[in-house]
């Protein structure tokens, strides 16, 4: 019977066994320096996806401040506009004559304990009935 391992065995080694132990040890440097490479590509490879972990990691805090950032920033365009509104308000009730002695009108002292009640002012309320009558002093 044709064994093809045994004739590729007897082959290889010419039958002696320095041959056979010659070619077992080149088979085991071979398999472990095959071995060695696939750590380093292993290796490598971890280092790639912890770098890529990383990215994702200092993309998504990018984004969180820039969320906050545009939060902020819109808060404080809340804030200017609102501003706008008490000083232009303010240049309204500064323009009306005042009683004498008086430095604020009905309307001017009403807006001030709006803002100061209530943390805002009147003039971001745009529907407030804010009168208009002077109050005799």
């Amino acid at each position: 019977m044709f064994n093809p391992i045994s004739t590729a065995l007897g082959f290889v080694t010419g039958g002696s066994f320095t041959r056979l132990a010659a070619t077992l040890l080149a088979g085991v440097a071979l398999g472990g320096w095959a071995g060695w490479q696939v750590q380093g590509w292993r290796a490598d490879h971890n280092r790639v996806a912890q770098v890529e972990r990383q990215a994702r990691d200092t993309l998504r805090e990018v984004e969180r401040r820039d969320d906050i950032s545009t939060g902020y920033l819109k808060g404080q365009t809340d804030a200017d506009q609102i501003h706008t509104q008490i000083i232009e308000r303010v240049r309204v009730v500064n323009a009306r004559p005042a009683a004498a002695g008086q430095c604020l009108d009905a309307d001017g002292l009403q807006l001030l304990h709006q803002a100061i009640d209530n943390g805002a002012p009147a003039a971001a309320n745009p529907g407030s009935d804010v009168p208009t009558a002077a109050v005799p002093g």
